[in-house]
């Protein structure tokens, strides 16, 4: 669950579309007087291509608002599929910018996640073009750019992978385990790139074996602590403007005493496989990462004191434990036992 405004449809968005999911092309929706209601809608008679210029009308220079646009395309069950178009100009409130940013997982949560299929963050009108919505769908597909030493590394791996393996042969076990990442999360993290939030949080569904969105915003950094869990393990990685040194990325992994053996088993095993993830994907240096089992210990202070070093932030107190292995069975250390 992401971390939301606590601002939700009215009963009268809910019924336009349910009523409107095969006959609507698409519904424009606002945040007025605390509740998210729908203002405008476009009648499905006009073609999902043709939809884009006729949507151009809703856009204004300094307000913002959510479009629940209808393709053509279906669903594995043969609904249409709908997209959740966020347009939100620079020139809006910064309070207008964290609501609509806060409250888009809750619409798609009430109207129902599984008809949604893509969403896109806009700033400017020409990006909910229908060449703004193609350019969106080709870089969605696009591969990332590799370096020359990361291309190199990708023909060692092919070539591995082709050699015959023989009976004494000893196979590389990949270090870490990957799970698939859900829409909501890869969405909280490109929106952590582009600075529209500061701190997303992962959490590992253990019976669907994937990861989820926890939570996502802009918080201060003193307040990090406070959105730490006391009983399960988590991810956090928090963008942080470091004095002289700009912006940096901490990648944080809470675990508590407390947690579960099996989530413990998860997020050990996938940490690392997230890490890289983070930093491939999305082009997020990670400046540290940070391991504890008490999220009380992640002070403001702290955290800025592992992204940039002294000698005074090294001998503070307060700093986060490491975890420590538990102690191996048997009856305690040797002793020596001396004859009589």
């Amino acid at each position: 669950m992401s971390h939301q405004s606590g601002i939700k449809p009215t009963a009268n968005l809910l019924s336009i579309f349910e009523s409107s999911r095969e006959s609507a092309r698409a519904i424009k929706v606002i945040i007025e007087s605390e509740q998210l209601e729908s203002v405008a809608t476009l009648d499905v008679s006009v073609s999902w291509e043709q939809g884009f210029s006729e949507i151009q009308s809703w856009l204004e220079d300094k307000t913002p608002c959510f479009i629940l646009y209808r393709l053509d395309a279906k669903t594995a069950l043969g609904a249409s599929e709908w997209i959740v178009l966020s347009y939100v100009p620079d020139h809006a409130a910064v309070r207008q910018k964290m609501l609509y940013a806060s409250s888009r997982a809750t619409l798609t949560k009430e109207l129902g996640d599984s008809t949604f299929t893509d969403s896109i963050y806009a700033t400017h009108k020409n990006e909910l073009t229908l060449e703004g919505y193609r350019k969106h769908i080709q870089h969605k597909h696009a591969s990332a750019p590799l370096t020359e030493r990361e291309q190199e590394m990708q023909h060692i791996k092919i070539a591995e992978v082709s050699v015959d393996i023989g009976t004494e042969t000893r196979k590389t076990l990949v270090k870490g385990l990957a799970l698939p990442v859900a829409d909501s999360a890869l969405e909280a993290l490109r929106d952590l790139k582009d600075g529209r939030v500061n701190y997303v949080q992962l959490a590992i569904d253990t019976a669907a074996e994937a990861i989820g969105l926890h939570q996502s915003g802009l918080i201060p950094i003193s307040e990090l602590s406070s959105h730490i869990p006391k009983d399960r393990p988590l991810y956090t990685i928090i963008s942080i403007q470091v004095p002289d040194k700009g912006v940096a990325i901490a990648f944080v992994y809470s675990c508590p005493q407390k947690s579960k053996v099996k989530d413990r088993m998860f997020y050990s095993s996938t940490l690392q496989a997230t890490h890289e993830m983070i930093e491939r994907d999305y082009e997020l240096k990670i400046a540290k990462r940070i391991e504890t089992d008490d999220g009380d210990e992640l002070s403001g202070e702290y955290i800025l004191g592992e992204l940039a070093p002294t000698p005074k932030s090294e001998s503070q107190p307060g700093t986060p434990r490491s975890f420590s292995k538990p102690a191996k069975p048997g009856r305690g250390p040797a002793r020596i036992i001396r004859p009589n």
